[in-house]
């Protein structure tokens, strides 16, 4: 588990209100990840170095001078062209970057509209979840600030 900044949390110190926020950071709120969809997919250069590590996906590596910012460029470039964006550029989600996400926006956008906080309770409420209780009290929060706000392209 890691802070917004990228440092190792104890996830046994943190009180279970904060541990949902922490996780919530980097990994999707449950039953509402776009990867599930079928719209979105992590991205990265196998003949690049860090892909052999044993996490590839760290923002270090797509920033200017990392095994990966060559293809995060011409991702940047032209993704779009191809109907894929960015949602998780830390600018309106609470997600942290992810540079290496791409969603395709024609069926992600449709699917995101349709994932309403009633649908994940729904799903969410025969599942064997730890802290279940107080993601289901704040779902509409969490879903609007972890699924409906996006970086829209």
């Amino acid at each position: 588990m890691y802070d917004a900044g990228g440092a190792v949390l104890d996830a046994a110190a943190i009180p279970p209100r904060a541990r949902i926020e922490a996780i919530l950071l980097w990994s999707a709120l449950p039953g509402a990840s776009r990867h599930h969809w079928g719209t979105d997919v992590d991205l990265i250069d196998r003949g690049a170095p860090a892909s052999r590590e044993a996490d590839p996906l760290t923002r270090q590596a797509f920033a200017p001078g990392g095994a990966f910012a060559p293809l995060g460029d011409w991702l940047e470039a032209h993704a779009p062209r191809f109907g894929f964006f960015r949602p998780f550029q830390g600018v309106r989600s609470g997600v942290q970057p992810e540079p290496w996400h791409f969603s395709f926006a024609p069926i992600a956008e449709t699917a995101r509209r349709a994932l309403r906080p009633k649908v994940l309770a729904d799903a969410l409420a025969a599942a064997p979840l730890l802290g279940k209780e107080l993601i289901l009290e704040r779902l509409g929060e969490l879903h609007e600030r972890y699924v409906a706000m996006i970086d829209l392209p």
